[in-house]
Parts: C-alpha cells; structure tokens; sequence
C-alpha cells in the first residue's frame, strides 16, 4: 500500500529528514516548516540592498598620455569640459539575521552611512576637482565603485559589505566586491 504524501497546511511537504541531522524548530508564519541542523548551528543569513542616488561630473583623462591617446581611448569621456552622470549606487551587507531584529543590518543606517560618506562627498561634485582621492585615480565608473566601497567597509555595523553596485547609465554598471 502506497504511503499518503505528508500535508501541512494543505500543503505537500517532504518527509521529515532523519532525526539525527535535522529537526523541526518552528512554523514559519505562512506554515512552512523551519528545520535546523543539529550539527550546524548556523544562523540564517541574507543579503540586504540598499540604493542611493547622486550627480556627477567628470573628465577620463590620464596626464601620463598624450592628447591624442586620450581622444582615441575615451572618446566623448574625454571632451575638456567635463560631462555628468545620473548614478544609482547599490549597497549589498551580507550577514546573519539578528534574532532580535530580523535585520542583517538596518536599511536606515545604511543611508545615513551613504549619505555621509558617499554623497556628500560625491553628489552635484567635479570628481576630477572636487575629490581629492580621483587626483590620483582615473574617475572611471570601476574607480568611483572602488571609492565607494573604500568609503562604507569601515563603517557597516553588522555584517560585511558584500559588492557595490554602480551604475553609470541604466545600460552600465560595475560591480565591485573589495579585491
């Protein structure tokens, strides 16, 4: 005789694994069952996001080559005065989930720390004039997500700075991951 599927909820679910790797710890609220490891005692983890925007203006155009070099390499990038962006700016913090809270980290704190570090350095700015790091680095959209993650790694409470997101146009983005 053929065993009935295990129901929850009106829901089939799989059998029970083996009691001794896994055992329910809760029902989730709509129903599913948790189960935790017995011989890993990990927390959940998540990846939390947070975007931010800002306007720039910038130049690519490296002094150690000659103008013609600039012209052919960067092309519009490279017109004498300057050219401006509209940049999103995704910050990702992987961690675990606090039980306390529910949160890897706040998405709140994550603004603030945007707002402070990131965009009032960055925003309605000349990176190439008003930025004293891009004196000596290339204002390309790598070196300003690079900036960015040199900027908030120190800060993040909880969890790690997982990538930077940075996007220069809606087509074009870099992803920056701390190496």
């Amino acid at each position: 005789m053929a065993r009935a599927p295990n129901i929850l909820f009106g829901l089939q679910v799989p059998s029970r694994p083996p009691a001794d790797t896994w055992a329910p710890t809760s029902v989730s609220r709509v129903g599913a069952l948790v189960f935790s490891s017995r011989k890993d005692h990990r927390v959940p983890s998540c990846i939390v996001a947070r975007r931010v925007h800002f306007n720039a203006a910038h130049r690519l155009h490296n002094p150690r080559q000659s103008d013609a070099w600039n012209r052919e390499t960067f092309g519009k990038c490279n017109l004498p005065n300057y050219h401006g962006h509209n940049y999103e700016l995704d910050i990702l913090v992987e961690g675990d989930i606090d039980p306390d809270t529910g949160y890897v980290v706040d998405v709140g704190v994550l603004k603030q720390l945007a707002d402070q570090h990131i965009l009032a350095v960055l925003d309605h700015r000349n990176l190439n004039l008003d930025v004293p790091w891009f004196r000596e680095q290339l204002p390309s959209a790598e070196n300003i997500a690079r900036f960015c993650w040199e900027q908030l790694a120190p800060h993040i409470p909880r969890g790690r700075l997982a990538r930077i997101r940075l996007w220069e146009t809606p087509r074009n983005y870099v992803d920056y991951v701390g190496r």
